[in-house]
């Protein structure tokens, strides 16, 4: 018989109070005994009388008696111990045995946690006493939510298995780039190369022309509105 057999019977308590019950009686009863023979002795004010083969007879008998009452009472004393030191003994393997059953309660097959977001993880940690650390790493999945896990989907696990999450977190975002720098526009006279800003007439330097404006060889690439191009070959003050 195991000892969570022995507590739910009551058959320890039982017998504990049996004993009470038995030896506190029988030591009451031999005291009183005592106390009557005590007190009779010494009704006339302490003197003893004189003792009587009877009475000598009655005193061996009663003394015999306390001797066996305190030899039971010693007994008790020492059953009384043993039962103590039994039920300490019973309570440690009961509590042994409840912790044998809650760790085999606690085993489970562990779900698959990608794609849950840790405040879900971390209720089921809480629920099962599972022992979870998480950590983060960029990733293309949804910011916060789970994308690999220590321990596979369907291993058993029990109060106090330790698991790893990893949490997807995003990307940075790429660093702003200057725009390329916007070409100033020149302020040119359409149709030239080089550049000849524009003015109300130009002619060929060293040439007869009263300008204005003057310019050596440039390129006509449109019209002419100068006129220096005389040839029309392309190629102005030749």
């Amino acid at each position: 018989m195991t000892a969570l057999n022995v507590l739910q019977g009551g058959s320890l308590m039982s017998t504990i109070i049996e004993w009470l019950k038995t030896h506190v009686w029988a030591t009451a009863a031999i005291a009183f005994v005592i106390g009557i023979g005590a007190g009779s002795s010494n009704a006339d004010g302490g003197r003893a009388e004189p003792v009587s083969a009877g009475s000598s007879s009655q005193v061996s008998d009663l003394e015999a008696g306390l001797d066996e009452a305190r030899s039971d009472a010693d007994a008790l004393a020492t059953e009384n111990s043993d039962l103590e030191s039994r039920l300490d003994k019973a309570i440690s393997e009961l509590d042994e045995l409840s912790s044998e059953l809650s760790f085999e309660q606690s085993k489970r097959p562990l779900r698959n946690l990608v794609g849950m977001n840790k405040r879900g993880v971390s209720k089921l940690a809480d629920r099962f006493g599972w022992r979870v650390s998480f950590k983060s790493r960029v990733s293309s999945a949804t910011p916060g939510s789970v994308i690999s896990q220590s321990v596979a989907a369907g291993s058993t696990v029990h109060d106090g298995s330790k698991i790893a999450v990893v949490l997807a977190k995003a990307p940075k975002p790429p660093k702003p780039t200057k725009p390329p720098p916007t070409p100033v526009a020149e302020d040119c006279t359409p149709g030239y190369s080089p550049c000849l800003p524009p003015a109300s007439d130009y002619d060929c330097l060293g040439g007869s022309g009263d300008g204005p404006m003057y310019t050596g060889r440039v390129t006509v690439t449109g019209s002419d509105p100068y006129g220096l191009d005389s040839d029309g070959d392309g190629v102005g003050c030749e």
